[in-house]
């Protein structure tokens, strides 16, 4: 059965390890497909075309840059980075521009998209040939966003107090 004969491929095999890159951008995907919900309850789907387009024009990027140099398994990567993107945007426009109230499980799906987010860039970096000045400089403005929206809350209380 045609089954049988893709396994017995090597490409086959030598493609194998980026099913779990795959399965981990489909998850995002899914997590977006619940938040699109939110969009079109409150009838916004314009909204949801900024989503999608952001993240198709940085897959689209994503894989110019990055395909030629590293080869067709990169693209596993890139469409990991674009859901990831896709979800995040989908979730700031509910959050902020819709202001829709989204349940408190979403509080973990947006450490799910920090802690992503951060792992993947910080694999970017590791992998692209930069001096190592501007390596530590971008970990430290990764990390530093990380932080600031980690302690957000934290951070707003200092300020009011020092307001009052």
């Amino acid at each position: 059965t045609g089954g049988q004969i893709l396994a017995l491929n090597d490409k086959f095999y030598a493609a194998l390890h980026l099913l779990q890159v795959l399965i981990i951008a489909y998850i995002f995907n899914d997590i977006n497909t619940i938040l699109v919900f939110y969009i079109y309850y409150e009838k916004k789907v314009q909204y949801l075309y900024w989503s999608i387009g952001v993240a198709a024009i940085i897959n689209i990027i994503l894989n110019i840059i990055f395909i030629p140099k590293y080869g067709y398994q990169v693209a596993a990567y890139t469409t990991l980075v674009s859901y990831i993107c896709m979800a995040s945007f989908t979730y700031l426009i509910i959050k902020f521009v819709i202001k829709q109230n989204l349940p408190r499980w979403t509080i973990g799906i947006e450490g799910a998209l920090i802690i992503a987010t951060v792992t993947i860039l910080n694999y970017f970096i590791n992998n692209i040939e930069l001096n190592i000045i501007l390596n530590v400089f971008l970990k430290i403005v990764i990390y530093g966003v990380l932080l600031l929206i980690l302690w957000r809350n934290v951070i707003k209380k200092m300020l009011q107090k020092n307001n009052d």
